[in-house]
């Protein structure tokens, strides 16, 4: 019997079917590396997510956080200034309510418009063409600067009695303002300023037009804080003093 007819060793059996079992378990082994490789991956993947997203909800959270931060006041700014501007609208309407008070405290009442109206044309024509005079030394140039600025040198003086003897008065109109109404065809900005002076106390008061009433009026200066008459008495003198303009200052 050839050799190439033999029957193969039982040794050589037993070593082929073991290196057959270790190959399959080998596999098998490799197989299961694998798998777990593939488990730890997914999870590995699973946890980089995980992580992102919570990296994600902690930027958005501090980002919100921030944003609550910073709008916070932003708002608390707004709503106070929203209060402030209600407050200044408020503050505004009383200034405006007071501002009309302290001009009707400063009106003079008449009962008398029709005269008062008569007296106050003529003499304002009067006074606007007064002839221009210069100032009897510092003082009278500081009295007339504080007083009558605006005349322009055209300042009539005159004497005066209430029944207490003679007082010295001066009038003069404002002739810069009329000017540029009377340029435009407007009869506003005539004015008409008095001052009577009782012993060292000068009284000043004036008689303006009112463009909007259609009227001349009575008025204390805007300075005035005190009256030194009641508006009976306030009225009665200046009266007479619109009269003594037409008398002294026109010639008659």
């Amino acid at each position: 019997m050839s050799d190439a007819t033999q029957k193969p060793d039982k040794g050589e059996i037993a070593d082929k079917n073991k290196l057959k079992s270790t190959l399959s378990k080998t596999a098998e082994v490799a197989d299961k590396a694998s798998n777990v490789a593939e488990v730890a991956n997914n999870a590995f993947s699973a946890v980089k997510w995980v992580a992102i997203a919570v990296v994600m909800l902690t930027v958005l959270g501090f980002g919100y956080g921030v944003y609550k931060l910073v709008t916070r006041p932003v708002v608390a700014v707004t709503d106070a200034a929203g209060k402030m501007v209600d407050a200044a609208s408020d503050k505004a309407g009383a200034l405006k309510d007071g501002a009309g008070n302290v001009i009707n405290r400063l009106l003079i009442p008449t009962k008398d418009q029709a005269t008062l109206n008569a007296l106050a044309e003529a003499d304002f024509e009067l006074l606007h063409t007064y002839p221009a005079s210069k100032p009897d030394g510092i003082k009278q140039r500081l009295f007339r600067t504080t007083n009558f600025g605006d005349s322009e040198n055209q300042v009539c003086k005159m004497s005066v009695n209430f029944g207490g003897g003679d007082l010295d008065a001066y009038a003069g109109a404002n002739n810069e303002d009329y000017a540029k109404s009377k340029a435009l065809g407007s009869k506003d900005g005539r004015l008409i300023r008095f001052i009577l002076r009782a012993g060292k106390d000068d009284i000043p008061m004036n008689v303006v037009w009112d463009n909007d009433a259609g009227h001349w009026v009575m008025k204390w200066r805007a300075t005035t804080t005190k009256k030194p008459l009641d508006d009976t008495t306030a009225e009665a003198r200046i009266f007479d003093l619109l009269r003594a303009v037409k008398k002294q200052c026109g010639g008659e």
